[in-house]
């Protein structure tokens, strides 16, 4: 196979990217050339069976060649520039279709949030990623950056597997879910306007395929000096007796008395000596989210899903002086899920409340893995749902000094958007900020994109398949939303102060609220995002809609009820 591109109307870069797949025998080589003349080259030898390859051309090039492998993903990119610029994608070419208000790949596989910071003026959002498949594979590290989360440029890709994983073998897992914490000069947590770099914490996840018993699981730190390229990765912690099998995706959290690495697994019953949720749910243990013939798992009478938690001793070089702090909850409830996934803690409004994804558990109204929050300031801990939709899963938060920013993974749990030609499949939620609510923790769209949407001019029921309504009134009751023509797409109704989102089968995610009095919806290309009543609830879910233009239908609008559609699609252009 043969890969043949011209750059000359590239400007001002010096840096290419390859993600190539080795398809024969042979070493993989790779090539940049100027007026004919061989710049640099490199190759990728067996046994590797996939690489990134970067090439560096300080005066350009204007061609690059590929021998004897497939282009997963290609790009141009200036080293000096690239916060401002980002990268210049030129394999594949940009499909027709996406989403365009949310952070997607730019092709391959997309998952959790990773890294959420503020660094140097920008907002950066790592995830996981695959540039090989619009499937889960082995796992690098995704990164877009904004100003004004709004709008988003992708940079380079900044953490790969581990190079056996690229390997012709049964090896799976790779850089797994982790967090940034930015540092001053004298390597102490700072405000990210002040800092000088930024560490990150991940999991480097191993286990062998179809053997769960085999999951290796390492805690490892690095810093980065330009939040572009990683430096030196150590090992900080490795999994021992008092962690389940699974233990990941560590998030940095700063309080008075330090920092904390928090982390998610299973403990032992008898061991679980902090704070223990007892609410039941009202669900079950599958392994799919839509199988109605499932059964659920007896509840586990030896380990519970948790989170844990790690004490950096203060002076102490990052890459030792990790202490064990113990559980910070347990969840008896949700004992049948097989552990949790996604740890956060976060203080609002003086509390302090823990977040993780529940793996392999499923809401009686169909939600598949969702997001739990804990209360860790009650007694009982009260627990409930971050969001009432199906889609919602992995959230992370970033802390400022105003406002707690979350984003989340939509996830296509029911395959609605598999048909979709998109050569890349996952789509990250647009940046909320955490609220408490009433019913508890809850979010509502970031303040930025609020002022999109008040200040976006008026626009009809017929607009682009990317816009905003907004509506009001003092109880909102008896109303039909029908967010596009597109059989795939759930439809929200609110009944007596049930709200519902219905799904194409039927069933429906429902939140019970004592009146319905405001809501904003955001749809993009059969994205959906609903926040009820200022955070009260929110609904995320996915349809299939690759049109320009959408048809949205209100029905049972009383004459009290204030609403506005804004067409947002301008706005959310990529740059």
């Amino acid at each position: 196979m043969y890969f043949d591109y011209d750059l000359s109307s590239h400007s001002f870069f010096d840096r290419v990217d390859l993600c190539v797949e080795r398809v024969g025998d042979e070493d993989v080589t790779a090539t940049l050339f100027r007026d004919g003349d061989t710049v640099t080259s490199t190759l990728l030898t067996p046994p590797a069976r996939r690489g990134l390859l970067r090439l560096t051309c300080d005066l350009g090039a204007d061609r690059v060649k590929v021998s004897g492998a497939r282009v997963a993903l290609a790009y141009s990119w200036n080293s000096r520039r690239v916060i401002d610029d980002g990268v210049t994608t030129f394999a594949p070419q940009s499909p027709s279709g996406r989403a365009r208000a949310h952070i997607t790949p730019p092709t391959g596989w997309l998952n959790d949030p990773n890294g959420l910071c503020f660094f140097r003026g920008v907002y950066h959002v790592f995830y996981q990623f695959t540039p090989y498949s619009p499937h889960w594979d082995v796992m690098h590290w995704g990164h877009a950056v904004s100003s004004d989360l709004i709008h988003w440029r992708n940079l380079p890709i900044f953490l790969v597997p581990q190079a056996d994983l690229m390997e012709d073998s049964p090896l799976t897992g790779g850089a797994f879910s982790g967090s940034a914490l930015p540092l001053d000069t004298y390597g102490r947590p700072c405000d990210g306007h002040d800092a000088e770099r930024l560490l990150i914490a991940l999991t480097r996840h191993r286990e062998s395929a179809n053997e769960p018993e085999s999951v290796i699981e390492t805690q490892t730190i690095l810093e980065t000096s330009d939040g572009v390229l990683p430096g030196a990765e150590t090992t900080v912690l490795v999994g021992g007796d008092d962690v389940g099998r699974d233990w990941r995706d560590p998030k940095l959290v700063v309080d008075d008395d330090g920092v904390h690495m928090v982390l998610a697994t299973t403990i032992d019953r008898a061991c679980a000596r902090a704070r223990t949720a007892l609410d039941p749910g009202d669900g079950e243990f599958t392994l799919s989210a839509t199988s109605s013939d499932s059964q659920p798992e007896p509840p586990s009478v030896e380990r519970l899903p948790a989170i844990v938690s790690y004490l950096h001793a203060t002076g102490e070089p990052w890459t030792s002086g990790w202490s064990n702090e113990g559980a910070l909850v347990a969840d008896v409830g949700l004992a049948v899920s097989t552990t949790l996934e996604c740890p956060d803690v976060v203080t609002v409004d003086g509390r302090r409340y823990a977040l993780a994804g529940i793996m392999h558990y499923r809401r009686a109204g169909g939600a598949f893995q969702p997001v739990r929050w804990y209360d860790l300031d009650s007694n009982p801990t009260v627990t409930g749902w971050f969001d009432e939709g199906d889609s919602f899963y992995a959230s992370q938060t970033l802390v400022e000094s105003d406002r707690i920013l979350a984003w989340g993974w939509l996830a296509d749990w029911r395959g609605r958007r598999d048909v979709l030609d998109h050569l890349n499949k996952g789509v990250l939620s647009l940046p909320r900020e955490v609220v408490v609510t009433k019913r508890g923790l809850g979010m509502i769209p970031a303040r930025e994109i609020r002022a999109l949407i008040s200040s976006a001019p008026p626009a009809t029921s017929e607009c682009s398949s990317t816009y905003a309504l907004d509506m009001c009134a003092s109880i909102i009751d008896n109303v039909t939303i029908s967010f596009s023509e597109s059989a795939s797409v759930p439809v929200l109704r609110i009944r007596q102060g049930n709200v519902m989102l219905t799904r194409p089968d039927g069933s429906h995610c429902h939140a019970e609220l004592t009146h319905v009095h405001s809501l904003t919806a955001i749809y993009d290309r059969g994205v959906v995002e609903v926040f009820v009543n200022h955070g009260e609830a929110t609904f995320s879910c996915l349809g299939n809609d690759l049109r320009d233009t959408s048809s949205l239908r209100l029905e049972g609008l009383s004459d009290e009820v204030s609403y506005r559609i804004v067409d947002l699609a301008s706005f959310f252009e990529r740059q």
